[in-house]
């Protein structure tokens, strides 16, 4: 790799919030289940007390899932360095040689009720690989454009259009 040109943070900390948030109601969540379903002095019937075990259980799955998919994302969600040859995201490296194409657009969702308004409105990055791997980065996450331009001029001066 040659010289770094530029570097791009995500910016966005939703996944690491949803992340403490699912880990904190897990932790708390399994253990009630632990305890409803040792304590039998609780003042439940069986029924009861199972019906309780039951809709814990499933508020603790819940949880741990939404824990397990936010630190995922989280994980996948990393620094990208743009070199003067090669492009970094996270620890995953891609030479100019294997860029195809970069692209952007806009994703709009608009209103059900009048489609002519746009409820929200996300900038999307594409990097098409010559494998035919794409690669998306989000405004969610990302400045993306600034990283466009940046990627855009640095992949056009290594010499593709």
């Amino acid at each position: 790799m040659s010289n770094l040109i530029n570097t791009f943070e995500p910016v966005n900390s939703n996944n690491s919030d949803w992340f403490y948030i699912g880990l904190s109601l897990a932790l708390i969540l399994w253990g009630l289940l632990a305890w409803v379903l040792k304590n039998k002095r609780a003042g439940l019937d069986h029924k009861q007390r199972m019906l309780l075990s039951l809709l814990v259980f499933i508020a603790a799955i819940t949880s741990s899932g939404m824990a397990f998919f936010s630190g995922w994302a989280m994980l996948k969600t990393g620094t990208v360095k743009i070199y003067a040859d090669t492009l970094e995201i996270g620890s995953r490296q891609y030479p100019f040689d294997q860029i195809k194409r970069i692209s952007r657009e806009d994703d709009r969702q608009h209103s059900i009720v009048n489609p002519s308004v746009v409820k929200s409105s996300t900038e999307l990055l594409f990097i098409e690989l010559q494998n035919g791997k794409l690669l998306v980065l989000s405004s969610q996450d990302y400045q993306t454009s600034p990283l466009f331009n940046s990627l855009k001029t640095a992949f056009e001066n290594y010499g593709h259009d």
